[in-house]
């Protein structure tokens, strides 16, 4: 990602986080379609670009990070596991040179 795809990527990501109407399900305003497209345009001015490109940009920048999110946890459980049969194996190495 070059320098202004990555300036891009951060102005929407603050500018989303201003309007939490579109992210937040708790929000009053979340369901009502029609405010959460104004959000989208005021957005699109903000960042001099078009609701379509937005939006779209904000749909991959949250499927990236779903998956990065994912891949992180789904790295965290191996490791748990394998430090887990490593445990469990050497406890049964010490149980069998008790007996």
């Amino acid at each position: 990602m070059n320098r202004a795809d990555r300036d891009f990527a951060e102005n929407l990501v603050l500018a989303v986080k201003k309007r939490p109407a579109i992210y937040a399900p708790s929000h009053p305003n979340h369901k009502d379609r029609y405010k959460i497209d104004l959000e989208w345009t005021g957005i699109a001015a903000e960042l001099n670009s078009t609701v379509e490109s937005v939006k779209r940009r904000w749909q991959n920048l949250r499927g990236s990070f779903s998956k990065s999110l994912s891949a992180m946890k789904n790295q965290s459980a191996l490791a748990l596991i394998k430090a887990e049969d490593t445990g469990s194996s050497l406890t049964t190495s010490v149980k069998a040179e008790e007996r």
